[in-house]
């Protein structure tokens, strides 16, 4: 599947802010994998903005949830001020099909 340059671009930030967040709470990648139940691979390849659609929308919950963050947290970096209007774009990028 192709993806429009704005959501891999939007990827990118997502997995650094995924990794600033981590590593800001002093949280290793290993301890990250084994919290998240993801493997360390595919962390790094979310953290380096490389995975997309359905994959990474599955384990949205799960790293929220093990960096102990609100959704609006990750995404803030869209700058939307009224958290409906950051759901909707989200939404929008990260489609459920």
């Amino acid at each position: 599947m192709k993806y429009s340059k704005s959501y891999i671009d939007m990827c990118k930030k997502l997995g650094k802010k995924i990794q600033t967040m981590r590593e800001d709470k002093q949280i290793t990648i290993d301890e990250f994998a084994k919290i998240t139940r993801l493997r360390k691979e595919y962390i790094k390849k979310i953290e380096n903005g490389e995975a997309y659609g359905l994959t990474i929308n599955k384990h949205l919950l799960k790293i929220r949830l093990a960096l102990k963050v609100k959704f609006t947290d990750l995404f803030n970096f869209l700058r939307y001020k009224e958290p409906y209007l950051l759901f909707q774009k989200v939404l929008h990028l990260f489609p459920s099909e």
